[in-house]
């Protein structure tokens, strides 16, 4: 069975997502990216998309990745050390991550409105005129992506205009506008590895891709640090 039928089925138990693997709304099913940004590490919280038995997907604000990556995922399911009856889960999953197109409104139906309200939010205003002074933080110049205080009213109302019209739908005519703004990412990991809290020690299963590419080889088992 792949390792990632298992990350379904399980999170769907634990109400994250649905039975075929959509993030449902309201559901804090996130992981922590982490990748090489101008050759230096980097890392941020992001929410899974969709999970299916061969990968997983994930929307960052369009711009933020190249089109291509290699990345690590972490993510942690439970509190460790875990209650009496519960688990502690924590999934690693190294592979290249690629963009995909967005050619419907379908496509961003399990993003969370506020954080797409955001990214629109933020692609706008990075568009707009620079401010009093001729501040650089429109431009893509020193300064970019800086938010000043005496502004951050104007950008949170940019915020509630893309909440309300977004609580209408994606239209067709705002579909352009949400994908110069959203990119949609796939994962078809390359290494999956489980670490489950025992009552004893950790117990770690790790899976590798096929050399084809389709499926996963048997697991096999690792120890708790190595």
């Amino acid at each position: 069975m792949s390792p990632l039928s298992t990350l379904l089925r399980t999170s769907h138990a634990a109400g994250l997502c649905s039975a075929s693997g959509l993030r449902l709304p309201s559901s804090s099913f996130n992981f922590t990216l982490s990748y090489l940004l101008d050759d230096l590490p980097a890392s941020k919280t992001v929410g899974f998309q969709a999970v299916t038995p061969d990968a997983f997907t994930f929307l960052v604000r369009h711009g933020s990745l190249p089109p291509s990556l290699p990345i690590s995922a972490v993510h942690l399911a439970g509190a460790y050390p875990p209650a009496p009856g519960a688990a502690c889960r924590q999934w690693r999953m190294d592979g290249e991550a690629a963009a995909l197109p967005i050619s419907s409104p379908a496509a961003l139906s399990t993003a969370p409105a506020s954080s797409l309200a955001q990214m629109l939010a933020s692609r706008a205003w990075g568009a707009r005129p620079a401010g009093p002074g001729g501040d650089a933080f429109h431009g893509g110049g020193e300064g970019w992506g800086l938010l000043p205080a005496e502004r951050r009213g104007e950008f949170e109302a940019l915020v509630d205009g893309y909440k309300a019209r977004l609580a209408e739908g994606v239209p067709g005519e705002m579909l352009e506008e949400v994908v110069g703004a959203v990119a949609l990412y796939e994962v078809r990991p390359d290494r999956v590895e489980l670490c489950e809290a025992g009552p004893d020690m950790w117990e770690r299963t790790e899976w590798w891709r096929e050399d084809g590419g389709e499926g996963f080889k048997e697991p096999l088992a690792l120890l708790p640090y190595s």
